[in-house]
């Protein structure tokens, strides 16, 4: 092979890697501005669930579909999940699909399990990532109140099967200004940083932090992306 169709497919390769994030950005930064917002209900914290890190594990209450009657599906298919807005304003998935919808909002996503007559999906959006101490103040929070859980949810944009992560929110109210309103979370004047944040994690200790970053992961723990299936 000679050196000038070797550089040619090297270029070409090159190109190629340089335009898949491109995409994914302008993908994301579309459903954002034009995707229909869904609030997702976020389940009670198992009381002997440990914490993980840098990032809080959400119980989506959508993710399990009730009564199903339709095709068989077994684990790890890709499937059209058909959302719906239940009276309690939160996401419900009414139907599961092997196509596209044509005129309803829908995630591409993955099975997780099937029985009888349920449906457990594997939803795109099961982590949400944050630094360390702050996801450990959340954490505490969600833990410490499994006897009267504190209403949590996240607030999704959803756009031709893609889905954008927006905000968790507590009590109707985004998490880091939450925390902030109960002294677990508030900027440090004193930084020489002015991202720095400082957590305070009652009783133990109180420690330096930065803002949360969004971290570069795959589709199925990283904040936004719900496609990619």
């Amino acid at each position: 092979m000679s050196r000038s169709l070797l550089f040619g497919c090297f270029v070409a390769l090159a190109a190629v890697q340089l335009a898949v994030p491109t995409f994914m950005i302008d993908k994301r930064e579309t459903t954002l501005e034009e995707g229909s917002a869904y609030k997702f209900n976020i389940g009670p914290v198992d009381p002997y669930d440990p914490f993980l890190g840098r990032y809080l594990v959400l119980e989506l209450e959508a993710a399990t579909l009730e009564g199903w009657k339709g095709d068989t599906l077994h684990k790890g298919q890709t499937v059209y999940a058909v959302l719906d807005v239940s009276a309690d304003g939160f996401a419900t998935i009414v139907d599961l699909s092997m196509d596209a919808p044509g005129t309803r909002d829908y995630l591409k996503v993955r099975v997780a399990w099937h029985s009888a007559d349920q449906v457990r999906l594997d939803l795109p959006f099961s982590r949400y990532y944050l630094e360390e101490h702050a996801a450990q103040a959340a954490w505490r929070i969600r833990r410490n109140g499994r006897r009267q859980p504190v209403p949590a949810y996240i607030q999704v944009r959803v756009h031709n099967g893609f889905g954008v992560l927006e905000e968790l929110y507590f009590e109707d109210t985004p998490l880091l200004e939450y925390m902030r309103a109960r002294g677990l979370w508030s900027s440090d004047s004193s930084t020489s940083e002015p991202s720095a944040a400082v957590i305070k994690l009652p009783p133990e200790k109180a420690t330096t932090a930065t803002t949360p970053q969004l971290p570069e992961a795959d589709s199925d723990s990283r904040i936004g992306d719900a496609e990619g299936l």
